[in-house]
């Protein structure tokens, strides 16, 4: 091992969204990190049903991106990566690397072959026990072999911690941070431009994201109709495969929005009162973390991941992604609405305090020089 101040660090990722981008700034200062992704910009881009520049990969300082050559498998959903001999090696010429993910054969190979050559392995795990498949089986005993053989292993919140937990009890150590993106760029801006705004009538609901199955639109709607006031509004921003049905809903106070720039996203945040978050599943929900920066409420499914991690922060109403559930939470929020929250509570989950997380779990039984 090299000086623990500056280990040599691998990351290996799909892609690189620019919510991550300031964790590998942070992380940056204190190892030679180079990430690596398994995906393009464009190919992770869902047939641009995602925010229209929310992939794209901006000039790093401290740290390198390097984008990998794979071969991808799409199994509904999911997109599993096969890398070459060669990418792999390129991976394990350092300390350490942190590996996204147990479900693609070339993050399986990098670890089974980082074992062998010395490096350590620290798994980044995020899943929570609603999107947690293969209970039994090979595919379950391949999975729990990679959390016990790895060095360490990190999780953005408590409900993937207890879901690696559950997956095996004697898995490596877990270190728990909480998931971040850059909350304190979000509230000066959103909190700049919410001062010059005119106060409008009625409690202004927000969704962001796409416009598909698990996020539960439909029930979502019918939980504002129910509980909706004369002036009250839901807008919907995003795109994707229910649009159609979405812009058929016969009630003036429901617009639908296109999906807007990540840069954009405190203008937008500025213009509302409450996120909504109804989703089914939802391994994390980091417009939760976007939306709280930017003093808003939040009405989060409890079968978000994000729910447990968050909940009992001011402007927090974790619901059941129910009809009533949701109805119940929408008017909570709107009752307790007195202006947009000064100093969330968000604003220290830095991306620096996360970075701090990874670099625990990196050094994590390395002797000192």
């Amino acid at each position: 091992m090299t000086d623990t101040a500056r280990l040599k660090v691998a990351w290996v990722t799909n892609y690189a969204a620019p919510y991550r981008l300031p964790v590998w700034e942070a992380l940056g200062e204190h190892v030679d990190l180079t990430v690596y992704t398994l995906a393009t910009d464009a190919q992770f881009a869902k047939g641009g049903h995602n925010r229209p520049d929310e992939w794209m990969t901006p000039e790093a300082r401290s740290f390198r991106i390097v984008p990998v050559k794979t071969r991808a498998v799409r199994r509904g959903e999911g997109v599993h990566y096969f890398a070459s001999r060669r990418a792999v090696t390129q991976w394990l010429t350092g300390d350490a690397v942190v590996i996204g993910g147990w479900d693609s054969p070339a993050y399986l190979t990098a670890a089974r072959r980082a074992r062998r050559n010395g490096v350590r392995v620290v798994p980044f795990y995020e899943s929570v026990s609603n999107s947690h498949t293969f209970t039994s089986g090979p595919i379950a005993w391949v999975r729990r072999r990679f959390f016990e053989h790895a060095d360490a292993i990190v999780t953005p919140g408590a409900a993937a911690t207890a879901t690696v937990r559950a997956i095996s009890a004697s898995a490596s150590p877990v270190f728990e941070g909480f998931n971040a993106v850059d909350v304190l760029w979000i509230h000066d801006a959103a909190m700049q431009i919410r001062a010059m705004l005119p106060r409008v009538q009625g409690h202004r609901y927000l969704f962001l994201g796409r416009f598909i199955p698990l996020k539960n639109l439909a029930v979502a709607v019918a939980a504002f109709q129910a509980v909706a006031e004369t002036d009250d509004t839901f807008t919907l921003v995003g795109a994707g495969e229910l649009a159609e049905d979405l812009q058929s809903i016969p009630d003036s106070r429901i617009e639908l929005r296109d999906p807007v720039a990540y840069g954009q996203l405190p203008a937008l945040f500025a213009q509302f009162d409450t996120l909504v978050l109804p989703s089914t599943d939802e391994v994390w929900g980091l417009v939760v973390n976007e939306a709280l920066a930017a003093g808003l409420h939040v009405v989060v499914s409890s079968a978000a991941g994000v729910s447990q991690s968050v909940e009992g922060m001011e402007g927090v109403f974790v619901a059941d992604p129910t009809r009533q559930g949701l109805a119940a939470g929408l008017a909570a929020s709107r009752d307790a609405w007195v202006g947009a929250i000064a100093v969330p509570a968000i604003l220290d989950k830095t991306p620096q305090q996360f970075a701090e997380v990874f670099l625990a779990a990196i050094r994590h039984g390395v002797a000192a020089p």
